[in-house]
């Protein structure tokens, strides 16, 4: 089955899988230097990185807070984190409570319109590309959301293939999900990003001179910053700490606007599948229904 829904041949198919022959190949024949260092810099603007790009710089962004976040609670990226704690609190598995909690992320995302974390953020990327440099995404979400988080960030006017590596679509592990739509590199939750970035780079046969990376999740900012290392390619590794106050605001008031508008969701969906799009309250008149009840 098609996990994006497009037509057959949309994606070309070039697996490329972590043999010896594979790093053999990432090592010495595509990455030759070895004088990259461990470079991660907290930030909390993405203005603050734009000393930092050359002209020839590969400027790579994650998307969930720190390019775009949804315009309610419901589907941030909090709500999701909490979700997950709330099933393994009931006695999920680690693995089942993602599962589940990703569902309905998935749900809500096919439906929620996105807003930018900064105002100033798609001034910024226009500017980058325009300056000739290329940028490209690397995001967790799955492959199943490819097509829809290409139309989220259109309805903004993000393009990711300005300035592209490549603009032809590739499933580079179909097995595993991993696929490039787009200018985006979608990696999952199974495969760590830096992983993702580098079977890319090595399927297209990139050699990029100097990269940036930019990512909220800490976790995903190390990863790709490893891999980086053990390539030997230059670079600079920011975490970006813009909505770090996000998780202090949900747990005081933000989890109880998320469950009205849950539930409201819910309510609807089924509803709307003769009648439009479901219903997605805004935080405020989430408030306002918290206050009536």
């Amino acid at each position: 089955m098609n996990p994006l829904n497009l037509r057959k041949g949309h994606f070309k198919n070039t697996c490329t899988r972590w043999t010896a022959f594979g790093w053999a190949f990432l090592s010495v024949s595509l990455f030759t230097t070895s004088s990259a260092q461990a470079v991660l810099v907290e930030i909390g603007m993405l203005r603050e990185v734009t000393a930092h790009i050359r002209p020839d710089t590969l400027v790579i962004l994650d998307l969930d807070n720190t390019v775009i976040e949804p315009h309610q609670t419901l589907g941030s990226d909090e709500w999701f984190g909490a979700s997950v704690q709330r099933l393994r609190a009931e006695g999920k598995t680690s693995e089942e409570a993602e599962h589940l909690a990703g569902q309905n992320w998935r749900e809500v995302q096919l439906h929620a319109p996105m807003k930018f974390v900064e105002p100033e953020t798609l001034g910024w990327i226009q500017k980058v590309q325009a300056a000739g440099n290329r940028v490209l995404g690397l995001t967790a979400r799955p492959n199943t959301l490819a097509v829809r988080t290409i139309e989220q960030l259109r309805e903004i006017g993000v393009n990711f293939l300005a300035t592209p590596i490549t603009p032809e679509n590739i499933a580079l592990d179909p097995a595993a999900g991993l696929v490039y739509h787009e200018g985006i590199i979608f990696s999952g939750h199974p495969i760590p990003k830096g992983t993702a970035l580098l079977q890319f780079l090595v399927t297209v046969k990139h050699r990029p001179t100097h990269v940036i990376f930019v990512d909220d999740r800490e976790h995903h900012a190390k990863s790709v910053e490893k891999s980086l290392i053990e390539a030997g390619i230059e670079h600079i590794v920011f975490r970006y700490g813009h909505n770090d106050s996000k998780a202090a605001t949900y747990r005081s008031g933000g989890a109880a606007i998320a469950e009205v508008q849950w539930d409201v969701f819910k309510a609807s969906l089924k509803a709307s599948e003769s009648s439009g799009s479901p219903k997605l309250l805004s935080d405020g008149d989430a408030q306002k229904k918290l206050k009536v009840e």
